[in-house]
């Protein structure tokens, strides 16, 4: 932890191989759009209201006690990003996608398993190289990640 904003992490960090991989909250306004631009900087101007949509659908399809909420959103030192929710630090994940997981995790995993899920649906629905550009970065991020092992079963 890098940082903290009312008890709440705001800076993550993870090493492979001795790269380090860091996640930056975005902030309200940095004087740059902060939080504005967010959303279509990373999904592009045609899909952003589609991933965003789509965040908050499977996120309603893998945690059947969500009932939405504020997101913070992350910016990787790779040049990926997440969501993650911000108002409960803990939920419990199904996949009903034929893996069976199952299992509680952090708000910051259940971000990652979530904007997996999407990235690789928008993906497989646009074959778009700065989709698959975004969805490598997270994956490396994820890799290194402290539950690395809890995400890929869920995303297995």
């Amino acid at each position: 932890m890098n940082g903290n904003l009312n008890g709440m992490k705001t800076d993550y960090a993870a090493e492979h191989h001795g790269k380090r991989i860091t996640a930056s909250l975005v902030p309200e306004d940095d004087g740059k759009g902060g939080r504005l631009w967010f959303l279509p900087k990373y999904f592009g101007k045609n899909l952003y209201i589609r991933g965003e949509g789509l965040i908050y659908t499977w996120m309603q399809r893998l945690c059947r006690e969500y009932k939405g909420g504020y997101w913070n959103f992350y910016e990787l030192s790779n040049g990926g990003f997440y969501m993650a929710p911000a108002d409960d630090p803990r939920f419990q994940l199904e996949c009903h996608l034929g893996n069976g997981f199952s299992r509680e995790v952090s708000a910051d995993t259940a971000g990652i398993v979530v904007t997996l899920f999407v990235l690789g649906q928008i993906l497989e629905e646009t074959l778009d190289g700065r989709i698959r550009k975004h969805y490598d970065a997270l994956r490396d991020f994820a890799a290194q990640h402290i539950e690395r092992a809890i995400i890929f079963k869920a995303i297995d």
